[in-house]
């Protein structure tokens, strides 16, 4: 698999995951970022495991990794000059892999080496039971994101063997950016009804398509990054657009001349923390987290490993001038079994409180929570 055909699967990762999660309100994450993570945490898979590593990122995973980042490296910057307030001159686009293992641990040389030589992330050691583990982890994420993400999503813990931390840190101008006059409040139909967003606008010349009912348009950073913005048919979900159809639409954009249009785009500010557990049966991967079936006997031979946690931080900032856009994928790798979540309760409108002496139901407190 070429660092091309990499694209594909690291695409299908995305839309898989942003076709699963809550459609009720927006999504933002990084399918790189978390393909990244999930090839080095494969370097140490075993049995069916590996093979359904094999089965979503392909089985030439390993190789294709370490040519995605070569060829991102172009991109790179020192981020001590990195300041979120100005945009770089040039397109930057900074990836960064680490894998911290405890200290009480030896894992398996080939993996360690592995790690090292395809993924570029050195092996490094802490106590992960201890306070001093979480100061590691949380320098770590917002030294290789600038500063936007500024603590780790892993919570240190006693049943920890390693984590495995991918970072991502982009910022690029627009190459024909939009003027800040042109940006008014502007109706935007949401699902749930009318709301007023800043609209930024503009007269451009750009790729544009109609395919199948959607429209695309492709705007073009500085260097070789773009974004591709597909608007579907009105009441269709945008997570639920086909990768065939955005195919055609890519193609179709591909092959056109720029046209000369009016653009009307949302300045977003978006942000989220997710826990990913939940979807690794959508990825294939639900055995992962079964430590008897010994996932990961190439991380640590003969001992009942599962994954424990998968988590991934994101943020995405679009303005007139240009975006950036900062992602953390986490790994943990345990000794313990995850237990999956069986419900959630989000008191997110008016409830019912009270405060009750259990053994004879007598009602202490009572409250009608309106507006909290």
């Amino acid at each position: 698999m070429t660092s091309s055909g990499f694209a594909p699967a690291v695409a299908r990762i995305g839309h898989t995951l942003l076709a699963a999660a809550d459609r009720s309100r927006t999504s933002v994450l990084s399918p790189l970022s978390i393909a990244l993570a999930l090839s080095a945490v494969a370097e140490g898979a075993s049995g069916a495991v590996a093979a359904a590593f094999d089965e979503l990122l392909g089985t030439e995973r390993s190789a294709a990794s370490r040519r995605a980042l070569k060829t991102l490296a172009a991109f790179d910057q020192d981020l001590g000059r990195f300041n979120p307030a100005t945009l770089p001159e040039r397109a930057l686009l900074h990836v960064a892999n680490r894998v911290l293992v405890d200290t009480d641990v030896e894992v398996a040389p080939e993996f360690a080496a592995r790690l090292r030589e395809l993924h570029g992330a050195d092996l490094e050691r802490t106590d992960l039971a201890s306070s001093s583990a979480r100061k590691i982890l949380d320098r770590w994420v917002r030294e290789h994101t600038g500063g936007l993400i500024k603590r780790s999503a892993i919570q240190p813990n006693s049943d920890l063997i390693l984590v495995i931390q991918n970072a991502l840190l982009f910022a690029a101008r627009w190459a024909t950016p939009f003027s800040q006059h042109g940006t008014q409040i502007a109706p935007f139909a949401t699902f749930a009804g009318p709301a007023s967003v800043p609209m930024m606008s503009g007269t451009l010349d750009v790729p544009y398509a109609e395919v199948g009912g959607v429209h695309a348009i492709e705007l073009s950073y500085t260097d070789d990054v773009v974004a591709r913005i597909y608007l579907p048919p009105p009441g269709l979900d945008p997570a639920l657009l086909a990768a065939e159809l955005l195919a055609e639409c890519d193609a179709a954009l591909a092959d056109g001349s720029p046209r000369h249009g009016r653009v009307e785009l949302p300045r977003l500010d978006l942000s989220d923390c997710l826990d990913l557990m939940p979807y690794l049966p959508a990825l294939g991967l639900a055995a992962a987290t079964d430590p008897a079936s010994r996932p990961f006997e190439r991380i640590i031979a003969d001992h009942n490993l599962a994954m424990s946690e998968l988590s991934h931080q994101v943020g995405l900032r679009v303005t007139e001038a240009g975006t950036i856009a900062a992602a953390v994928t986490e790994v943990a790798v345990a000794r313990a079994a995850y237990i999956p979540i069986d419900f959630t309760f989000r008191a997110d409108r008016p409830f019912l409180f009270t405060i009750v002496h259990a053994p004879t139901g007598l009602p202490i407190m009572l409250a009608a929570i309106r507006t909290p």
